[in-house]
């Protein structure tokens, strides 16, 4: 199994996984969590792969009517479990010593909320957590998902244009691979990347044309704004704003959230 990272999960799962392959008569529950973009649903379907290739199932949380007859069950979001007690049997089978109940299923969860799980789920779980990439990983991904050959200064830039989110830095080399393969006039080993994701794709220091108008729009109100005008203003919904745009502002310490809403860490940000 290849993946870029997270090398304190990767090298768990070298003995995890094969020992639950070699082991039909095994389950487990594993849960990862981590922040949107780093690569949970790659990993859990790496991991499915390894043990039973293409025969696994796959849903999402909210899906009202499971059925498991895999040995293999990769649930996303599952903090939007409604019920979380209609899981329970069948976890504690998977955790069950080898040989209690047959066919027992290798269930993997995947989520990015952090506060939202009941303790009674967790505790039946093995954690991984994902922490932040390296740049040097970062590079690595980069490059992986790009169909040109270019310096590691571009690479960097591509990360720094990508807020440091792989999912983004991924987007962003497709996009790119598109631009560069139209544009056959363009040396991607000289050409300025700075200048091409502002000129083509709006994208300064990181921000694209949302979230500057996020920030314009709180400038233009004082400084302080509650989710739901920026919504209005912008004409967004609650997932772009919460999911897409303010963790890379919140990254970058441009905004913080209060009970007031959100607000300008600096009025010059803008």
């Amino acid at each position: 199994m290849i993946f870029i990272g997270q090398k304190h999960i990767i090298n768990q799962l070298r003995f995890i996984l094969p020992d639950l392959y070699q082991r039909k008569n095994k389950g487990d529950c594993i849960l990862i969590r981590g922040p949107s973009g780093h690569g949970k649903t790659t990993l859990a379907i790496s991991m499915a792969k390894y043990l039973v290739g293409t025969s696994f199932q796959v849903y999402l949380a909210d899906w009202t009517e499971w059925r498991f007859h895999k040995r293999v069950i990769f649930i996303d979001e599952v903090h939007q479990v409604k019920n979380f007690e209609r899981l329970f049997p069948e976890m504690d089978k998977s955790i069950s010593p080898a040989g209690t109940y047959p066919n027992p299923h290798v269930f993997i969860f995947a989520t990015n909320q952090d506060g939202n799980l009941p303790e009674a789920f967790s505790n039946r779980c093995t954690e991984f957590i994902m922490k932040d990439y390296s740049l040097e990983e970062l590079m690595l991904i980069a490059k992986d998902a790009s169909s040109f050959i270019t310096s590691d200064e571009s690479l960097e830039e591509i990360v720094n244009a990508g807020n440091f989110n792989p999912r983004i830095i991924k987007s962003l080399c497709a996009r790119l691979s598109t631009y560069l393969n139209m544009r056959k006039d363009i040396n991607p080993m000289v050409a300025d990347f700075k200048e091409i994701f502002r000129e083509v794709f709006s994208i300064e220091d990181g921000l694209d044309s949302l979230c500057r108008d996020y920030l314009e729009v709180l400038g233009d109100v004082g400084g302080t704004a509650s989710i739901f005008l920026l919504k209005s203003i912008l004409h967004v919904d609650d997932t772009t704003l919460k999911r897409s745009i303010e963790p890379i502002l919140l990254r970058k310490g441009l905004i913080k959230i209060t009970s007031k809403g959100r607000s300008l860490v600096r009025n010059d940000s803008i």
